[in-house]
């Protein structure tokens, strides 16, 4: 998920849906994790491998980043909701 995302996810869909990041980031999640976080949502360098790094096998992402682009071109992932500010 993205920053601002994480605490909603978790209140919602906690404790069987674990986040990426959250309001606790720099309490909770070593920096290597947090790094991670911001290669994907900004569509680093190495944002693919996170996926794949973290066991992941859902994201929540903004239309407006350059993750929602490049998501659409990783065989097996699908869209599965989409509004006018998220996916």
């Amino acid at each position: 998920v993205e920053f601002n995302w994480g605490e909603y996810v978790i209140w919602h869909l906690g404790p069987g849906i674990k986040v990426s990041v959250d309001g606790r980031r720099e309490t909770v999640y070593p920096k290597d994790v947090y790094d991670a976080n911001l290669s994907f949502v900004s569509g680093g360098n190495e944002w693919s491998e996170v996926i794949d790094d973290y066991d992941t096998n859902m994201a929540l992402i903004t239309k407006n980043g350059l993750t929602y682009n490049l998501m659409k071109t990783i065989t097996g992932w699908e869209l599965i909701y989409e509004d006018d500010t998220s996916e």
